[in-house]
């Protein structure tokens, strides 16, 4: 059985190191992920860094 490599945004965060850029493509915000923008700045909140 394949593992599956969908995750969710908060792990995806984790994966995320200082030093590391982030993007993000839409039109004028569609298509930001949006969750994955409130994971990081949760992430950041909490721990001062990514």
């Amino acid at each position: 059985m394949q593992k599956s490599k969908i995750v969710s945004a908060e792990v995806a965060v984790s994966f995320i190191k200082d030093g590391d850029t982030v993007a993000s493509a839409g039109f004028v915000g569609s298509g930001f992920a949006e969750e994955i923008g409130i994971a990081i700045e949760e992430a950041f909140l909490q721990s001062g860094k990514p």
